[in-house]
């Protein structure tokens, strides 16, 4: 059962020397001693009364926080439910969206499930002072599948065993430690430092988005330009082994629509290795396509597209 921190501080102060809250948080034998100390002699009651009423009250909101003093927060939360939330709203500042706590009963060991960048998360949280076992891992891995996520994730204020860690690597397991934990909150102040600067990155985005869409525009109409060189090209007989047909037919027909090629704009083109683009490059040498000056790593047209189909049309004939 998930425990309310307003009920625990109202418990607290009412009947706190009575070891209420102790016994609605399932630590009986603190709320048996508080029972006959009545509130340990009224310093525990009052202590605890304190850090109640900071955990109700802390401003997680703050623009900057202390990392450290942040994790000794978690390690004093009274119960998972209140880490959940925590997590929660901690994933909310690194910008994760539709970050959503589960019921609880019947989760399947996901506690919260969140998106970033279009991948989805199931993300268990362990509030421990022991480290955690591979136990939480085979949970969220198999909750991952429930939930439809890409990624599964367990995150703990404390460590993982070896055996966990292990088990994480070999079902990819997102695991995240105290010590990331750490790292997750000093992200929070690298984040807000950003923020101040993100107006004049929007407006340089603005221009970047529409400097690409004319390269997206400009690659499309090369891509057009190469099919209907290729379809002319196709239609002549060329001295080529015929593994390499469809190839050497795309590799020639870039060349003719970009005007120039290299070795490297080939591997990416084409999706091939580096031998097998140089001797493409060579054939297209061969075949008098192609010439190179200076040894430059560009090769550029050394025939036009109409020469190159008279030329070998007629050969042919």
């Amino acid at each position: 059962m998930k425990k309310n921190l307003y009920i625990e501080f109202f418990l607290c102060f009412f009947f706190g020397f009575f070891g209420a809250h102790k016994f609605y948080l399932k630590k009986h034998k603190i709320g048996v001693l508080y029972l006959f100390t009545l509130g340990f002699f009224g310093v525990g009651w009052l202590i605890d009364c304190i850090i109640i009423w900071t955990k109700i009250f802390k401003n997680y909101n703050s623009n900057k926080i202390n990392p450290y003093n942040e994790i000794i927060y978690i390690d004093n939360l009274s119960d998972g439910w209140q880490f959940e939330h925590y997590t929660a709203n901690l994933l909310k500042k690194l910008g994760y969206s539709n970050v959503k706590v589960t019921s609880g009963s019947g989760d399947y060991g996901v506690d919260i499930l969140a998106s970033k960048s279009g991948i989805k998360y199931a993300i268990q949280c362990k509030l421990y002072s022991n480290p955690v076992s591979n136990k939480a891992v085979q949970e969220i891995y198999s909750g991952k599948d429930f939930y439809k996520c890409d990624v599964a994730v367990v995150i703990t204020n404390s460590t993982f065993t070896k055996a966990a860690i292990q088990l994480a690597n070999s079902l990819n397991v997102i695991l995240i430690d105290r010590t990331e934990l750490i790292s997750l909150l000093k992200q929070i102040n690298k984040n807000n430092r950003i923020q101040s600067s993100l107006k004049n990155i929007k407006e340089e985005s603005n221009n970047t988005n529409s400097s690409l869409r004319n390269i997206q525009e400009e690659l499309k109409d090369i891509n057009t330009k190469k099919e209907m060189i290729k379809h002319q090209i196709s239609k002549i007989n060329l001295p080529f082994d015929y593994d390499e047909e469809d190839l050497l037919l795309d590799a020639i027909s870039y060349a003719f629509a970009r005007e120039r090629i290299s070795t490297g704009m080939l591997q990416r083109l084409l999706r091939i290795g580096f031998n097998r683009a140089s001797a493409i490059i060579a054939q297209m040498i061969d075949l008098g396509i192609l010439s190179n000056e200076c040894n430059s790593p560009i090769y550029f047209l050394n025939i036009t597209l109409e020469e190159f189909l008279i030329k070998y049309q007629k050969s042919t004939e």
